[in-house]
């Protein structure tokens, strides 16, 4: 498929503990109205590995060109690391709580214009926690996905207006 859109959606967290948060990252590609959901990576890693792992999505998907990284926990560092590094990260500062966001998104859900792989390794995790969301114990990859679908339902291509 040619998407209009290719993006990374990034939900960071301070430590890799057995009991903390997990990172969730998505790639998801933008057809007019419809979002693909095109990889997922879910782990408890810490700062050093949370890098890498935004810099091996961006060597496999040299197409997403947006690396939006909600503005909290790590994210400030993460941020300030890799702007010299690579092109488009951008702060995305979160407004209103989770299931707030949640609920700001979820019109793109309940259109259908969200679309799952039907065979991908990390496929059955996240089904788990998005469809147990809230009551599930982590819900990072809710999160992570709630922050692409707005970033690109809410935030077209307004960056140009700067040079115009």
């Amino acid at each position: 498929a040619v998407f209009d859109r290719v993006i990374q959606s990034w939900d960071l967290t301070f430590k890799d503990s057995e009991s903390g948060d997990f990172v969730a990252g998505f790639v998801l590609g933008q057809i007019g109205a419809d979002i693909y959901v095109l990889d997922c990576e879910h782990s408890k890693i810490d700062f050093t590995s949370q890098i890498r792992a935004i810099l091996r999505m961006t060597k496999k998907w040299p197409m997403a060109t947006a690396k939006v990284v909600e503005d909290k926990a790590n994210g400030p560092a993460v941020i300030a690391t890799l702007r010299s590094k690579v092109p488009g990260v951008i702060a995305f500062n979160p407004q209103g709580s989770k299931e707030q966001r949640a609920n700001s998104a979820a019109p793109t859900v309940e259109a259908g214009n969200l679309l799952l792989p039907r065979n991908a390794p990390w496929l059955t995790d996240f089904e788990n926690e998005f469809f147990m969301y809230p009551g599930v114990e982590h819900d990072d990859q809710v999160d992570a996905l709630d922050q692409g679908i707005l970033y690109l339902t809410q935030h077209a291509t307004r960056g140009i207006a700067a040079w115009l």
